[in-house]
Parts: structure tokens; sequence; C-alpha cells
């Protein structure tokens, strides 16, 4: 998974992972809190929240890494069993345990009514990272985010979707250098298409596509650019801080707000590749990223099903964090970890 120029110690992509991760349970803490239009980015660049930036770093992150996977992989049908390993195992897991366990703790409704309903045998879609289904019946339906029970599953479909046209471009003609470049083009088109019209709302679909698919394809192949033209350059600190310095001054707008995102997420690769003063993950711990990010918001439901929101976002954040360390261990020790290294091997 990592990039065959520079090992495990040479890099900080795990240590970005978990802020990633970390800032998407942040920017929860506020939603989930009830509080979020007192997020200190949503004030002065809203739309956007933390959970965003999280968001975003993943997917630069991911697109450069994944493009490299696809180079080494000896066909296309390997590339996508590696990134069906890495996706499918966990979510598998954490979707039977918002289903079987913690649907029937906290439901409202009575045991026969609550198995009897079909929305809850439809949330077992979640298990296909495509058809994404938030609501359990009569789960915390109280919360001051009503209903859903793992609203993190959102970005899965998009993640697919760059997946899946990594693998189409490796089947066609030309060189996988300039069909990453066009693929990044197309997106980058598309959002800034939606720019122009001055499209409001994200669900808006432009040729099938929405804001979403736009802003994640982008930052995914803008991603997925640098690693495979990575010996012609590297992105550099500065860079990224031209492009925010140029947002900051556009004022608020959803250039801005795009040209924000682009920043933070060069940076972010600047960081992952060069900034060997973050901290170094140790090998024997792993990477605890994705089950940080699958477990997160129902843990956070669950707290503030229990009410412990109301003792303020810091404490809910710090509990959050706490209580959602402990099932994304499990997950990596139990479940990520054997499964990559009995099926990856060679």
């Amino acid at each position: 998974m990592y990039s065959p120029l520079a090992s495990r110690h040479a890099n900080r992509f795990d240590c970005l992972r978990w802020l990633a991760a970390w800032l998407v349970l942040a920017g929860h803490s506020y939603t989930l809190g009830g509080v979020g239009d007192d997020e200190l980015l949503y004030r002065f660049m809203a739309p956007l929240r933390l959970g965003d930036v999280g968001v975003v770093i993943f997917f630069i992150l991911s697109g450069y890494l994944v493009v490299q996977s696809l180079e080494r992989s000896p066909h296309v049908l390997n590339f996508l069993w590696r990134r069906g390993l890495r996706i499918y195992p966990a979510l598998i897991v954490v979707v039977g345990v918002c289903l079987f366990i913690l649907g029937p703790w906290l439901t409202r409704l009575s045991a026969h009514t609550y198995w009897a309903d079909a929305l809850t045998w439809e949330y077992a879609l979640n298990a296909s990272a495509y058809w994404i289904r938030f609501w359990l019946p009569g789960v915390f339906e109280s919360n001051p985010w009503p209903g859903a029970v793992n609203g993190s599953l959102w970005s899965l479909p998009y993640e697919l979707l760059c997946y899946a046209l990594l693998a189409m471009a490796a089947c066609l003609p030309l060189s996988l250098r300039n069909k990453v470049m066009s693929l990044f083009l197309i997106f980058l088109g598309l959002w800034l298409w939606r720019v122009i019209a001055a499209l409001d709302s994200p669900f808006h679909r432009l040729g099938g596509l929405d804001a979403y698919h736009a802003r994640l394809g982008t930052i995914f192949f803008l991603g997925a650019v640098a690693g495979v033209w990575r010996d012609v350059f590297s992105p550099r600190l500065w860079q990224g801080a031209l492009v925010l310095t140029i947002a900051l001054l556009v004022g608020h707008g959803a250039l801005q707000g795009m040209l924000f995102l682009i920043a933070l997420a060069w940076i972010a690769l600047s960081l992952a590749l060069n900034a060997l003063w973050l901290p170094d993950i140790p090998d024997r711990m792993g990477d605890w990223s994705y089950g940080l990010y699958l477990y997160g918001f129902p843990v956070q439901q669950t707290l503030a099903h229990f009410h412990v929101h109301q003792q303020g976002v810091a404490a809910f954040l710090f509990w959050s964090t706490l209580c959602t360390l402990l099932p994304a261990a499990l997950s990596w020790y139990y479940i990520e970890k054997p499964i990559l290294g009995r099926f990856r091997r060679g």
C-alpha cells in the first residue's frame, strides 16, 4: 500500500490518517452534540467543517497510495481484491455490531418489533459500502442528531467510485499517467462548473454526479497525480501555502471553499511525505485510522444517547476519543491486520 520509493519509516502517512480520523471525530462532537454552528471552522468558512478537512486528507492520501498499488498489481483483479480486503472485513463487522448489538440494546421498540421492521434488515446493505442506510428503527431518535446510527459511512461509495475509475483506466490504452491526469482534470472541471453555476445544493447532480463526487473525486485524483508523477515533482508545503493564501484573498464563497480544501489536502500530502518531525506510529501499533473512522460515529451517538454531550464539547470529544480507541484497536488487531497479513502476502 505504501510507495516503493518511501518506506513506512520514511513518511508520516499513518500519522496523518490518525489526524484525519480524529478531525472527523472532532467535527462530529459539535454536530452530534447539537452545537454544530459553534464549530470554529464553520463560523468562518460555512458550510465547511472539521470533518470535511478530515475526509479530504483521507482521500488525497488514499489517491497517492492506491495509484501506486495499482502500478504494482500484476492485473486489475488483483488491485480490486486488495482494495476489497482493506474496505470490507472491518466494514462488515461494524455493520454487524450496529445491527445485532447496538440496535437491540438501544432501540425504544420491543425486540419483536425491531427485528420485524424492514429498516432493520435494510441496514445490512451498508456492508456493500455502496447502498448506505443510516437508520435503525427506534435507535437514537431523541439524540441531538436524531436517528443516524453511522453517518460516517456516507463517504464509502465515493471511495469505491474512485477505485472503480482507476481500475477501468488501467484497462484502457495510453499511459497510466495521462489517464490519471485526465480523470483529475475531469473532476476539477466538474467542481469548477458547480462553483461558476453557483449551485447551492450539494446533492444537485450534473451529469449524474453530485457535489461530493466533484469534490472528493478531485482530491483523490490530485493525490493520484502526485503518486503517479512522483519522479517528476514532489508536493511541497509552500505550494499548499500559496493556494491557501489565494483562497484567503478570494474572500467568502464557494471558490474560496474549493481552494481551501485543495490547499489543505496538498499540505497534508506534503506533510505525509516530508515532515519527519511528525510522530512516527510504531509498526507494532499498526493503523487504527479506519477503525476510528468506522466506529467514531456510533460511539458518539451512543454517548449522546446517555447525555454525555451535555458535559460540553471538550468533554464529549475526550470521551468520544477514548471510547472509540478500544473498538478501533480491536478492529485492527483482530480483523484488519490478520486478514491483510493472510490474504495480501506476495
